[in-house]
């Protein structure tokens, strides 16, 4: 694109098929990260029927895991619970 955000199209046939498979293979990208969305969504509630564990815990332990982050997220919420007492306290 152009400094003034003018839309330039391709005009040659190979940049008009180079263009059309890459907007292809983005349209299958998004295609598996809906299945895999999907595959995500029935994990957590098999969590939820055989543990009765929410989904919104069986989320959280699954992204914490993956990111490898525990402690972090441990302090982040200690922050938290300390900025909320002190904002609005702990009789809510």
């Amino acid at each position: 694109m152009s400094k003034n955000n003018e839309l330039i199209l391709p005009t040659s046939p190979a940049d008009i098929k180079k263009l059309q498979g890459m907007v292809e293979e983005a349209a299958r990208c998004l295609q598996k990260m809906d299945d895999q969305r999907e595959a995500m969504k029935d994990i957590f509630e098999a969590i939820k029927e055989d543990f009765q564990i929410a989904p919104k815990y069986s989320r959280k332990l699954s992204k914490t895991y993956y990111k490898n982050n525990f402690h972090e997220s441990q302090a982040e919420h200690q922050e938290f619970e300390s900025l909320y007492e002190l904002i609005i306290g702990d009789d809510n």
